[in-house]
């Protein structure tokens, strides 16, 4: 059904399901992201000099090179930059107290669909999502978002 789609992930599906609101804001009727980031100009500078040896999102930094002289691919990448352009309700999960990257970014996520004034949730995971329970919760959470989204 064309008018009742969804898109949902996490890790990089998270940063995709927000790019996928932002750059097909008519083709979605709702989203779900888990984990993502969503400025990666922002994450560079937060990681500092060393970003090109980090585990995780290393090879991409030396892909796209410094954040400031390169600042034009950053921001191409960067969806949590034009959430302005978000026409659908987007769910945003966080690990409560997570001082990872991820969870630094989807507080940013938070506050940045605020300011636009895009229609969200939050689902706080007060225990690790690894857990059982807390997936569990997190899913039953997203099976209600999306059945009051896509009617």
């Amino acid at each position: 059904d064309a008018d009742r789609i969804g898109i949902s992930g996490g890790g990089f599906g998270g940063y995709l399901a927000i790019t996928g609101l932002v750059e097909e804001s008519d083709l979605y009727s709702c989203g779900v992201t888990v984990s993502g980031v969503f400025d990666w100009q922002r994450v560079a500078n937060e990681i500092g000099l060393d970003r090109e040896q980090n585990q995780v999102y290393g090879q991409l930094f030396t892909l796209l090179g410094d954040p400031g002289s390169e600042a034009a691919k950053y921001d191409l990448i960067s969806s949590g930059r034009r959430v302005n352009q978000i026409k659908a309700p987007v769910l945003v999960v966080s690990d409560k107290d997570a001082q990872t990257v991820e969870g630094q970014e989807a507080r940013e996520l938070i506050e940045d669909l605020l300011s636009a004034g895009v229609s969200h949730e939050v689902h706080e995971v007060e225990i690790s999502i690894l857990l059982l329970e807390s997936r569990v919760a997190l899913f039953d959470r997203m099976l209600d978002f999306f059945g009051k989204n896509l009617k």
